[in-house]
């Protein structure tokens, strides 16, 4: 997640002997705003007024041991900076409850799948050069997968799924916002997105690494109407959990269809297209209708195909640019079992080499004393 600058620059309190309770003393609200990056330091003062060298709270060998220890990356950023160097980072974090954004995440990237493949896109179209406001990094290849959908916490780096961002759920939530079509306001003149989500060409098929850092057909710009504020909302300081962008209900969404991918749609001989009844995505969603805009150049115009309706595409038949927007019966998800793992230890769900399963296959062996960190997930069935 961001390093925030705090909004304290400077202060200093006293905290009195007798005012320790088995040794500890509490911190004052008001001298440590939530998210904000704190280094504290400790001057002791003798009964007769004389001060003692000031301390940071953890030893310098501590810094260097715990950046040598193999098992630092299963940490919480904000755990690990707390340990180190007697800076505190987000210690003063709140709980931000992000079930409707992870449920919400979690179906987008089911409802955005087509009859092969999953969504994959890449981040910053080449000649875009403004810098991003997204949380991953320009030019960042993404793939769901065609075998389960996932949401998390959790930050890929490469192939290992090691750091927690506690503001990811909001932050995929708002990107993934991008995508979807809510209203027209959501459309630039000429019926397509105006986030600038768009397919631009090539047709070839998806590589078999998703990781690859490739130029997908499918790009997304630097800057997007829909980009989670981290810096503006931690310096709120508030409580409140971001609205919900998204839905857990059927939505129109982005689809590359008919330059690649199939959404269940044909045409005929005489421009009659098609969105033929029972075609299901490949997460087993049906196909319930597909919206169409088009622009003449002086005005905007669009059409709605129902599944088993065909309708002559005025727009396409004309020569016209056309924009779909396929639209499947949302997910009912059942909870069926958990799985728990361990960063770098355990492969994790968005792991490449991660298969779905319920509960774990292995012990989870943890040693007296010491702190183990375990990403827990519930498994969900489909039923559509």
């Amino acid at each position: 997640m961001t390093n925030f600058s705090s909004s304290v620059a400077f202060a200093q309190w006293d905290f009195p002997s007798s005012g320790f309770v088995n040794g500890l003393s509490a911190i004052p609200q008001p001298f440590l705003p939530y998210y904000n990056a704190y280094s504290l330091n400790c001057v002791p003062m003798g009964s007769n007024g004389s001060i003692g060298p000031a301390l940071l709270l953890a030893p310098a060998n501590f810094v260097q041991e715990a950046f040598q220890s193999a098992d630092w990356y299963n940490l919480e950023i904000s755990t690990l900076i707390n340990s180190v160097g007697g800076t505190i980072w987000g210690n003063q974090l709140p709980f931000l409850d992000g079930t409707t954004q992870l449920r919400q995440n979690l179906i987008f990237q089911m409802e955005s799948a087509d009859e092969i493949n999953p969504l994959q896109f890449s981040v910053s179209a080449l000649d875009d050069t403004r810098p991003s406001v997204l949380a991953v990094n320009p030019l960042s290849a993404i793939s769901f997968f065609p075998n389960y959908a996932w949401a998390n916490f959790h930050m890929r780096y490469y192939q290992s799924v090691g750091l927690v961002d506690e503001f990811k759920p909001f932050e995929d939530n708002y990107f993934y916002r991008n995508f979807v079509l809510q209203s027209a306001g959501d459309l630039n003149p000429y019926g397509s997105l105006v986030s600038g989500v768009g397919y631009v060409g090539g047709g070839q098929s998806p590589p078999a690494d998703p990781l690859r850092n490739v130029e997908y057909d499918v790009q997304i710009p630097n800057q997007v109407p829909y980009a989670f504020p981290n810096y503006a909302y931690a310096a709120s300081g508030t409580t409140n959990p971001p609205s919900p962008l998204l839905s857990t209900h059927s939505q129109a969404v982005f689809s590359t269809w008919p330059d690649y991918g199939t959404i269940g749609a044909s045409y005929d001989n005489s421009w009659g297209l098609t969105l033929a009844s029972g075609q299901s995505n490949i997460f087993g969603l049906p196909y319930q209708s597909l919206a169409e805009y088009y622009s003449d150049g002086a005005s905007l115009y669009s059409q709605t195909y129902s599944a088993g309706q065909t309708i002559i595409d005025a727009g396409a038949s004309n020569g016209y640019a056309c924009f779909y927007y396929p639209q499947v019966g949302a997910p009912r998800l059942q909870t069926v079992g958990y799985f728990f793992g361990v960063a770098a230890r355990d492969y994790l769900p968005g792991d490449v080499e991660f298969t779905p399963m319920t509960g774990t296959t292995a012990p989870i062996i943890a040693t007296p004393g010491t702190p183990l960190l375990l990403g827990a997930w519930a498994e969900e069935s489909v039923d559509v």
